[in-house]
């Protein structure tokens, strides 16, 4: 792993423990809850159905990042 590499992951991980992280992850936990409850109960259209999905798939995409990072980051530790 070069040093700007580690010097990435380092400072993502010093983001991703930050208190400001968790709110913001609490947030989207419950933005996503609220947007599968509209996706459940509404009547979409196939466009607006799966706009909705897109959306609540990013939002995984982020409340899965800390694990996503850790594992790169240990697959790079050993790759090196």
């Amino acid at each position: 792993m070069t040093s700007e590499e580690e010097h990435y992951y380092q400072e993502m991980f010093a983001t991703m423990a930050t208190e400001g992280w968790k709110y913001l992850l609490e947030d989207l936990k419950q933005h996503k809850e609220e947007l599968t409850i509209r996706i459940m109960k509404s009547e979409l259209s196939e466009k607006d159905y799966q706009f909705l999905r897109g959306i609540v798939a990013g939002i995984d995409n982020l409340l899965n990042m800390k694990t996503l990072f850790e594992n790169v980051y240990e697959d790079l530790k050993k790759a090196h």
